[in-house]
């Protein structure tokens, strides 16, 4: 597989831009989708895959993680667990705090905050409302129920890469996101889910692995047998639905499943395929969207409160509070990416300089 790597911030560019897509594509997804739609379905269809562009975080995801781990020296559980939690939590928890004041004033009052709620969000138990789920994203942001994902993710990725050889990780993964599957199906739960959406997120790690020059081409083929057995059951189970579906709007079972894993065939081979020929016209149609990998994270726990519930309840124009809304958010979000976030690490820094200096005192003698 091909990439362009930065030789400055060791980052691949077309992983960049399609971080930003992704983000972007969501926020019109919530957004702009509902306001089209008012005027034409047809033209909103293009605006109608919000979960699809999740799905493509994961791989992005899975894809940037392996890639990271891959060159850390030392590779302890602390160490991974303090940089995964360092960039994920702090933004999370001012994201759950920015819900709930913009909730509020979208109501023009002081509301309930919801403690049970907002606990099992920071607690990262969240889910979209369905058999299984612990808890919904809090107050209704819809953006927040893919984070629990990628925490266990990451959590089922180290004790697999801790304890598992290289080249037996992609049939134990398949074998373990089939399993927990077939459990999910006979009883609904949030651990079997998160377990079988890994294979999902694994995908991106094989090609992360590959582009490495740490496994071969047909590893990806390996890995994506799972994800397509899952969908083919899906599939069959749709089939035989009485359940009525809508473009880009299908969000119960089996139809969301469905889309996730359908979708995370489509976008892998896609990815695949494009990478080996060379991203041909990939620049030209999405380098813009770097400008805002950096920020993307900001963007997609941020927007929903501010730019639906909260411009919701603006009486103007639409049009006028969508420019609006997104400037806010965005301001948001280059303020937390930069000043906070880089707050945060010096604090985590300085923290870790002082408990080694600590260390290296009491072992003089």
């Amino acid at each position: 597989m091909i990439f362009s790597k930065d030789p400055k911030t060791n980052r691949l560019f077309e992983i960049e831009c399609l971080r930003g897509f992704a983000a972007l594509y969501v926020v019109f997804f919530h957004v702009l989708r509902p306001e089209v739609q008012e005027y034409s379905y047809i033209l909103s269809i293009p605006f109608r895959f919000g979960q699809e562009a999740v799905i493509l975080f994961f791989l992005l995801s899975g894809f940037s993680i392996n890639y990271s781990w891959s060159q850390r020296p030392e590779k302890t559980f602390r160490i991974f667990a303090r940089d995964r939690l360092v960039r994920i939590m702090p933004i999370f928890l001012v994201a759950l705090l920015a819900t709930y004041l913009f909730t509020a004033l979208a109501a023009r009052e002081w509301i309930d905050i919801d403690l049970g709620t907002f606990i099992g969000n920071a607690l990262m138990l969240q889910d979209r409302p369905r058999l299984g789920t612990i808890v919904e994203p809090y107050m209704g942001n819809q953006a927040l129920w893919s984070l629990s994902y990628e925490v266990a993710f990451y959590l089922f990725y180290y004790v697999l890469v801790r304890f598992t050889p290289p080249a037996h990780r992609t049939v134990v993964v398949g074998i373990t996101s089939v399993v927990f599957f077939l459990v999910m199906l006979a009883y609904p739960n949030q651990l079997s889910r998160f377990l079988a959406y890994f294979c999902i997120w694994w995908l991106g790690a094989v090609m992360s692995e590959i582009y490495i020059g740490r496994a071969q081409a047909k590893e990806f083929f390996l890995a994506l047998l799972p994800v397509a057995f899952v969908a083919l059951c899906l599939a069959l189970l749709a089939s035989n639905s009485d359940v009525e579906i809508d473009i880009g709007s299908s969000v119960l079972f089996p139809f969301l499943e469905l889309r996730h894993f359908a979708g995370a065939l489509v976008i892998a081979l896609t990815m695949f395929v494009w990478s080996l020929n060379g991203w041909k016209w990939f620049r030209p149609l999405f380098a813009p969207f770097a400008l805002l990998a950096p920020v993307s994270y900001a963007v997609y726990v941020l927007h929903f409160p501010i730019m639906a519930d909260m411009r919701e309840s603006l009486e103007l124009s639409p049009w006028l509070t969508i420019p609006v809304t997104a400037l806010v958010t965005l301001v948001f979000a280059i303020l937390l990416e930069g000043p906070f976030q880089r707050a945060i690490n010096r604090a985590v820094k300085a923290r870790k300089q002082k408990i080694s200096l600590t260390s290296q005192s009491h072992q003089t003698p």
